[in-house]
């Protein structure tokens, strides 16, 4: 996995995202929250018409933020996992 949380990161990130969109592989993006920002832009990029394999999978695992991109949460499949009370 990649770790998200510099911009450095982040356009490496995003090379592997939209590669493996056109060849149909999984990634996994762990600590969303620390970048919304940037979290805006990949869904952008992503958007039709860009190329996308029909077995690709993004997962994205972030700490809830209030800013987190609603986007984002609309077209996705959600897990939550809350420690018990």
């Amino acid at each position: 996995p990649l770790s998200i949380g510099t911009p450095s990161m982040c356009s490496r990130a995003e090379t592997v995202v939209m590669e493996a969109a056109r060849r149909g592989r999984w990634v996994y993006l762990p600590n969303c929250h620390l970048e919304l920002a940037w979290l805006s832009r990949l869904l952008l990029a992503l958007e039709p018409p860009a190329p996308k394999h029909e077995d690709f999978r993004l997962w994205l695992s972030a700490s809830p933020r209030e800013r987190f991109p609603i986007r984002i949460l609309e077209c996705s499949v959600k897990i939550l996992c809350e420690p018990p009370v």
